[in-house]
């Protein structure tokens, strides 16, 4: 089985997908913006890129449409780390925020799985530096770039777990639901028809 992804910091591609009508209309009322977002980044224009995604993510917060500001939020990190290279902590203070802000039960499991995600591919790509600190028992700083690997763990942990935390929601809901911020395969509803599934499998992926 492939492996079960969550489309992070590169352009998303969905295959194989026959989505509800309704659903294909939502997601249309996005396709100029999208696609001028494209245009700015063939031009390798990332800020005026990120200003057409901040007007997306407001539109689709205000519509309430989740799979569209998730996709918004993956591309405001991707741009706010090509304008600045130091900034790759960004996308974690989006997500957190946007997981306080959010009422939306899937919406909030499928943050909750990408931080947990991001928080493990931060610390494989710093561990070398993570592994030189001092573990500082229960106190977490402000900053994650002054967290120690048991900090990273329990995070790691506490999200993935809150990911599943819903089960019954996320069982009544499709994963074709989310096809803008997942990779479908052929084969996918198969496999992982729910958005409890796909989850289920991220976790064990990833942990």
């Amino acid at each position: 089985m492939k492996k079960v992804i969550l489309v992070l910091l590169i352009l998303i591609t969905v295959f194989g997908i026959s989505a509800q009508n309704r659903k294909i209309m939502k997601d249309r009322n996005y396709t100029d913006e999208w696609l001028t977002v494209a245009e700015f980044e063939k031009k390798s224009l990332p800020q005026s890129a990120s200003k057409v995604v901040d007007a997306i993510l407001s539109k689709a917060i205000k519509e309430k449409n989740s799979p569209q500001v998730i996709k918004a939020l993956i591309h405001q990190g991707k741009y706010d780390l090509s304008v600045d290279t130091q900034n790759d902590t960004t996308i974690f203070l989006n997500l957190n925020d946007m997981l306080e802000k959010s009422n939306d039960v899937v919406e909030k499991s499928v943050i909750h799985s990408m931080l947990g995600e991001l928080y493990l591919q931060y610390y494989q790509k710093e561990q070398w530096t993570i592994r030189q600190r001092t573990e500082l028992g229960d106190f977490v700083p402000s900053d994650m770039k002054e967290w120690t690997k048991n900090v990273f763990y329990n995070k790691i942990v506490e999200h993935l777990t809150a990911s599943l935390s819903n089960k019954n929601i996320l069982i009544n809901t499709q994963v074709e639901d989310y096809s803008v911020v997942i990779e479908l395969g052929k084969d996918s509803r198969k496999h992982y028809p729910t958005m409890f599934d796909f989850l289920s499998l991220r976790a064990i992926e990833i942990f």
